[in-house]
C-alpha cells in the first residue's frame, strides 16, 4: 500500500510521481524484469508484506472503531480472508475497491487493472475493474461513500514540452474547475482545506519564468495532490532529441512538429545512421498496434512514421498538401453511368446505372449536389515482403473496406458486428460519399463524390479524405497502409478467433480474459495470424470480395493480378525473420522493438517508389517574407481607383544547401477592408514584378464606401492553402468632388437701336443699356489628410521532435 504522506513529503526528482502497475502479460515483460533485476531491485511486490501491514492497520481501526464511531460499526476479517464493514442495522459488506482505468486501445491499463485487482485479493480487499473511458465513472461517483477507489489515467504532456502544456495539464487535472461537482460537495462536508491551496498553487504555474521555476512550482502542486488523496495519476512526459553528430535537413516545420513523415525521409548523417534519444514511460511504447488503432496517438505515430507512407501530408514550411504517395486532380463532372460501383449484397462491381436501379445511389439527390470527378496518380513501390503494389491492391484495400461497413450484421457471413472497429470508422464519409469510380490506367483511378456529401468546398481537401489523414490519424479507403492479405487475415481471426491459442480478437475496446486487443507486434497475435495466412496462401479462405475484385483484374488486366496467395507465403516468411507483422510500405522496416531500444533497417526496395532526390524536390520550401506594404496614394477619392503596393522576398528553407533570399516570383496576396472588424471588401494581388504585387481597389469597391477611415489588413503567402501572415495599414475615403460655384459679376456695353415714335415729329435716339452677366467656374478642392502603416510582426515558434530510428 502507498503511504501517501510518505511521497507527498519526501518525493524529489522530476515533477511528476509515476504509479505504474504491470502485469506479467504485457508484451515484452520479460524484457522488463530482466532490467529491474540488473538494477538490483525486485520486479514484483512483496504480498506477504503487504498483507502484514494491511492487517495490522485495520485490526488497529477495528479495535478503536466502536469508541470513535459507537456501537454496532464493526470492521473485521471474515473466515473467507476478505475484510467487511458492518454499520448498524445494516448487512455486512464486503470492502471492495473499484479500480476505474481506460480501455486497452489507449495504454496496457486494463490488463494492469485487473492483474493489480487480483493482487488485492490477497490483501484481503476484493476489487472491481471497469476497462471503460474512467472519466465517465469518474464523474457519476462520489468517491467518498463507502468504497475505496482507485483511477488511473495518463496527462500527456506533449513532446515540445511548451509551458501552455503543463500548466493546462495541471489545471484540467487537478484544479476545482476539473473536479467533478459529487467531490467538490463532499471535499466542503469533510472540512478540506487543502482544493484552496492546490488551486492557488495552480494560478502560481503561470508566473513562473524559468523552467526550472515552472518545474518547482508544479512540485508544489503534486505535493498537495498527494496529500489530498482524491487523484492517483500519472503523467508521461515525452521528451525526443536528435543526438547524432552533424545531422542536416532535419524537416520540423511549423506546420507539422514532430508527427511528419518527412524526418525519417529526408534527415542526413555522415554516418549513415540518425540516433534519437527518446524518454517516456515504457507504456507510451509498448502500446497495441493495427489498421484500426493506427497513429490514434503520438506513442503509435511515433513508432509508425518510418514504417508507413501516408498518401499525402502538408509540407511543413507552407501548409500546402504535399503527395507523397497519391497525386490528383479535381474537376466538375456528371456521375457517369458508365462508372463501377460496389454492390455489397451480391459481391459486384457494378455500373453506377444498374446502382441506381437497385436504389444503392439515390440519384435524385446526386443530381441536385456540385459532383466532383477526382483522378488519383499512385507511386506504388513495393510492400516490406517483397509483393509489388499493384493498382489492384488499392482495389481490394477498398473492397474490403467498403464491404465491412455495408455487411456489419449478424446474419452476414464475413461481417464486423461492431462498424466502431472499421479502420475507416472516424471517417464514416470517405466511405459512404463514394458515388463510383472508374479505373483510368495501371497506376490511376477516378472517383465520384460531391462536396455536399464530404461538406468541404476546397478541392484539394475534397481530394485528401479519401486518401489523407489530416484530420484522422488512419489510413483511408483508396490509399492501403498495409498489405490485403494480411488486412484478409485480421478478418479471419475477427470473424473466427485465433486458430492457435483459441483467443477471440478485437480491434479497439475492452480485452476480457479470453478476448485481446489485435496487436501486430504481439507474438501470440503474430502465430495466430501466422495460421490464418496459411489458409489464405492455400485458397481454403477466399471472402467474396476478392472474387469481385479477380472479376475486375479479369476486365481490366492492366491493375495487375492479385497476388494474395504468394503475398500470404511472404509475410510468413516476413514474420518468422522479424518476430512481428508491422507490415508496411515505407522506408524503414522495423528489425528491433524492445521497451529500450527500436531499430528501423532501410528498406532497399523503397527507392522504386519515391526517390530521395523525388522528395528533395517534392518539400523544395521557401517562406514569403514582407519587405515593404503601402498605398501608391495617401488619399483615394470615393469612385476612384486605388492601389496599395506589396513588396516581398522569398526566403529559401529547404534544402539547406540552397538556402537564402531572394525577390520572391511566387506568392499570394490579398487585401481586406474593414470597418469595425467586419469585412466590408477584398480584392486579389497581381503580380507586376519579380518580388513586386499590386493590389487595385477598384471605383466600384471605392464608390461605394462611405467617406472615413478604414482598417486595411494584407494577407500575404505562398499560396492561397497556406496559412497567411498579415500586416495592416488604414486607408482614409474623401466624399466625391464638391462642385463650388464662384460669381462674378461684369459690366457690359450692348447697343440697342430704339425707335422712338411722337406726334408731330419724326427721330432717331440710341439708348446705351447695360446688362449683368453671371459667369461660373467649378473648382476641385482636396481635403488635406494623413495616412499611417503599422506592421504586425509574429513570432514563430520552430518545435523541433524527432521520430525513433
Amino acid at each position: 500500500m502507498i503511504n501517501r504522506k510518505y511521497i507527498a513529503e519526501r518525493v524529489v526528482g522530476f515533477a511528476y510521481p509515476a504509479f505504474v502497475v504491470l502485469s506479467p502479460t504485457l508484451p515484452y515483460y520479460g524484457e522488463i524484469e530482466k532490467a529491474v533485476k540488473e538494477l538490483g531491485l525486485k520486479p514484483e511486490g512483496d504480498i506477504a508484506t503487504a498483507a502484514e501491514i494491511v492487517d495490522k492497520v485495520l485490526s488497529d481501526i477495528a479495535e478503536k472503531m466502536p469508541k470513535v464511531c459507537g456501537d454496532g460499526y464493526k470492521l473485521y476479517k471474515g473466515e473467507d480472508g476478505f475484510w467487511y464493514f458492518q454499520a448498524p442495522g445494516q448487512e455486512p459488506e464486503k470492502i471492495t475497491i473499484n479500480i476505474a482505468t481506460w480501455w486497452e486501445s489507449y495504454v496496457y491499463h486494463c490488463g494492469a487493472m485487473r492483474y493489480l485487482g487480483e493482487e488485492l485479493k490477497k490483501l484481503g480487499f476484493d476489487s472491481k475493474v471497469s476497462c471503460t473511458h474512467a472519466r465517465k465513472l469518474r464523474d457519476s461517483k462520489d468517491w467518498r461513500y463507502m468504497h475505496w477507489h482507485i483511477y488511473t489515467y495518463r496527462r500527456r504532456i506533449s513532446e515540445d514540452l511548451l509551458r501552455m502544456w503543463f500548466i493546462d495539464g495541471m489545471y484540467w487535472t487537478y484544479s476545482s474547475a476539473a473536479l467533478p461537482i459529487q467531490i467538490r460537495e463532499q471535499l466542503k462536508k469533510m472540512g478540506d482545506t487543502l482544493q484552496p491551496e492546490i488551486d492557488k498553487a495552480i494560478e502560481e504555474l503561470s508566473k513562473a519564468k524559468t523552467l526550472d521555476e515552472l518545474i518547482a512550482k508544479e512540485r508544489e502542486v503534486v505535493k498537495l495532490v498527494l496529500k489530498q488523496s482524491v487523484v492517483v495519476a500519472y503523467v508521461n512526459p515525452l521528451i525526443s532529441v536528435i543526438v547524432s553528430k552533424r545531422a542536416h535537413d532535419v524537416v520540423t516545420g511549423w506546420a507539422s512538429m514532430m508527427n511528419n513523415p518527412w524526418i525519417s525521409r529526408l534527415s542526413k548523417t555522415t554516418s549513415g545512421e540518425l540516433r534519437v534519444g527518446f524518454y517516456s514511460s515504457q507504456m507510451n511504447l509498448l502500446t497495441a498496434l493495427n489498421p484500426r488503432l493506427a497513429m490514434h496517438t503520438v506513442a503509435r505515430a511515433t513508432l509508425m512514421w518510418p514504417v508507413v507512407d501516408v498518401a499525402v501530408f502538408p509540407n511543413p514550411y507552407t501548409g500546402e498538401l504535399a503527395p507523397l504517395r497519391v497525386a490528383w486532380s479535381v474537376e466538375r463532372a456528371k456521375l457517369s453511368e458508365k462508372a463501377l460501383f460496389y454492390d455489397p449484397y451480391s459481391y459486384k462491381w457494378i455500373t453506377v446505372k444498374d446502382a441506381i436501379a437497385k436504389k444503392l445511389l439515390n440519384a435524385t439527390r446526386i443530381e441536385g449536389e456540385r459532383v466532383v470527378k477526382i483522378v488519383y496518380n499512385y507511386y506504388l513501390g513495393k510492400w516490406h515482403h517483397g509483393r509489388d503494389i499493384k493498382l489492384s491492391d488499392v482495389l481490394l484495400w477498398l473492397t474490403w473496406a467498403l464491404d465491412w461497413r455495408y455487411n456489419a450484421t449478424e446474419k452476414e457471413p464475413w461481417y464486423f458486428t461492431d462498424r466502431g472497429e472499421h479502420p475507416m470508422a472516424p471517417e464514416p464519409k470517405a466511405l459512404k460519399c463514394i458515388y463510383g469510380i472508374e479505373i483510368i490506367n495501371k497506376t490511376a483511378l477516378a472517383l465520384y463524390t460531391s462536396k455536399e456529401c464530404v461538406g468541404i468546398e476546397a478541392d484539394d481537401l475534397v481530394a485528401e479524405k479519401f486518401v489523407g489523414m489530416i484530420n484522422t490519424w488512419g489510413p483511408r479507403t483508396l490509399w492501403p497502409w498495409f498489405p490485403p492479405e494480411l488486412m484478409l487475415a485480421i478478418g479471419y481471426l475477427k470473424i473466427n478467433g485465433g486458430p492457435v491459442t483459441g483467443r477471440q480478437y478485437i480491434l479497439r475496446g475492452t480485452e476480457t480474459e479470453n478476448t485481446k486487443i489485435l496487436d501486430l507486434l504481439e507474438s501470440k497475435s503474430v502465430e495466430d495470424l501466422k495460421a490464418a495466412l496459411e489458409k489464405i496462401a492455400s485458397g481454403e479462405y477466399e471472402p467474396p470480395f476478392v472474387k469481385a475484385v479477380e472479376e475486375l483484374v479479369k476486365a481490366y488486366p492492366f491493375i495487375g493480378s492479385l497476388d494474395v496467395k504468394e503475398g500470404a507465403k511472404k509475410l510468413i516468411d516476413f514474420a518468422n525473420k522479424y518476430g512481428h507483422l508491422l507490415v508496411s510500405q515505407g522506408p524503414f522496416i522495423l528489425s528491433e522493438f524492445k521497451p529500450d531500444r527500436i531499430v528501423y533497417t532501410r528498406f532497399a526496395d523503397y527507392e522504386k517508389a519515391r526517390s530521395y532526390e523525388s522528395l528533395v524536390n517534392l518539400l523544395r520550401a521557401s517562406t514569403i517574407e514582407l519587405v515593404e506594404a503601402k498605398p501608391v496614394k495617401p488619399m483615394i477619392v470615393a469612385g476612384e481607383k486605388g492601389e496599395i503596393s506589396v513588396v516581398l522576398n522569398e526566403k529559401i528553407v529547404f534544402p539547406e544547401e540552397e538556402a537564402g533570399v531572394k525577390p520572391a516570383e511566387k506568392a499570394y496576396v490579398i487585401a481586406r477592408i474593414l470597418k469595425g472588424g467586419a469585412e466590408i471588401a477584398r480584392a486579389i494581388g497581381k503580380k507586376v514584378a519579380s518580388g513586386k504585387w499590386s493590389i487595385e481597389l477598384p471605383p466600384e469597391v471605392t464608390g461605394k464606401l462611405e467617406p472615413g477611415t478604414y482598417t486595411v489588413e494584407i494577407l500575404y503567402g505562398i499560396s492561397p492553402e497556406a496559412p497567411l501572415k498579415k500586416v495592416t495599414t488604414t486607408i482614409t475615403i474623401l466624399p466625391p468632388p464638391t462642385t463650388i460655384v464662384k460669381t462674378a459679376t461684369k459690366p457690359v456695353t450692348v447697343t440697342t437701336p430704339v425707335v422712338v415714335t411722337s406726334p408731330g415729329a419724326t427721330q432717331i435716339q440710341t439708348q446705351i443699356l447695360t446688362k449683368t452677366i453671371v459667369t461660373t467656374k467649378t473648382v476641385e478642392k482636396p481635403v488635406p489628410t494623413t495616412i499611417t502603416v503599422t506592421e504586425t510582426n509574429y513570432t514563430l515558434a520552430i518545435v523541433l521532435g524527432i521520430v525513433l530510428l
